[in-house]
């Protein structure tokens, strides 16, 4: 929608962010608004402490000072004036009002300090594995200890949908993370796109979980000599597992303090600590 008021509206244009308090957290938005070609003005808004980002609004105007945003996608809407220091003083309606005030800018996103940094003690390949049966490529990277020609291997499975490689999620890498301790501490591992996913061929959505565990199945064969084939009835069939609580950390194995969906985005810790050595010394003694 064109404004009524050019001199006014030309201030709003940019990024917005603010805090939605909510009763048992406090939520990041931030609004994206731009003008297109023709003329009318276009919002996108994200989410990034639940990962969400991009959604799209149906009107943005703006009259008297007013910035108004209708998100029918999500049953919401925003309704602002913009004060005279420069910042939106507004309410966010989503079944019920909320206060959000906006100020100019990108929000500030959380560190991530355990993202791995090169140089890498390690050798880093980019593989294609194949899915014979289904005639489809799948994209992975293979991480080998520096030193050495036998060590222990894993591959990493990610869980329900579809991921990358890294198993990306609200701005987090935990295989990326894994995977480097993992190698670094002399274990070999192959991680790969989902299919459909990123570089990795055919779609996810439609996939049967019988081809899913063919793809599987390609991934561990691939990664093993002749010699370790023949054991592979062997380590299916493996029953040696361990079972362990960890206190305070959320389910993405974060140490954390609520547990609540709205803090997932705002930690900087991508795993903990222990739960990565406890993986690492566990793969070692089988």
């Amino acid at each position: 929608m064109a404004p009524k008021d050019r001199a006014t509206s030309t201030t709003f244009f940019g990024t917005w962010h603010g805090k939605l308090s909510i009763p048992t957290d406090s939520l990041t938005i931030v609004f994206h608004i731009s003008q297109t070609g023709q003329g009318t003005y276009v919002t996108t808004l994200d989410s990034p402490d639940l990962g969400a980002n991009s959604i799209k609004t149906q009107t943005t105007s703006f009259n008297d000072s007013i910035l108004a945003i209708q998100i029918p996608i999500i049953h919401a809407s925003y309704k602002g004036k913009l004060d005279s220091n420069q910042t939106i003083s507004g309410t966010f309606t989503q079944g019920m009002p909320i206060p959000l005030n906006l100020e100019k800018g990108e929000a500030s996103r959380p560190k991530r300090p355990q993202k791995p940094q090169p140089p890498f003690p390690y050798k880093s390949e980019e593989v294609i594995v194949r899915n014979e049966q289904d005639g489809i490529n799948l994209a992975g990277t293979l991480t080998l200890p520096q030193k050495g020609t036998k060590f222990p291997a894993v591959v990493m499975v990610t869980g329900s949908g579809a991921q990358n490689r890294d198993e990306e999620i609200m701005g987090y890498k935990p295989f990326l993370v894994i995977t480097d301790y993992l190698t670094r501490n002399g274990i070999a591992v192959l991680r790969c796109d989902d299919r459909g996913t990123a570089a990795s061929q055919s779609n996810h959505t439609t996939a049967t979980n019988e081809e899913l565990q063919k793809e599987l199945y390609a991934d561990v064969t691939q990664t093993m000599s002749p010699e370790q084939l023949k054991d592979l009835n062997t380590i299916q069939q493996n029953k040696n597992v361990t079972i362990k609580a960890y206190p305070n950390l959320n389910h993405l194995f974060q140490t954390c303090e609520k547990g609540t969906l709205a803090e997932y985005g705002q930690l900087e810790e991508t795993i903990s600590p222990e739960v990565l050595k406890d993986i690492m010394e566990w793969i070692k003694k089988q």
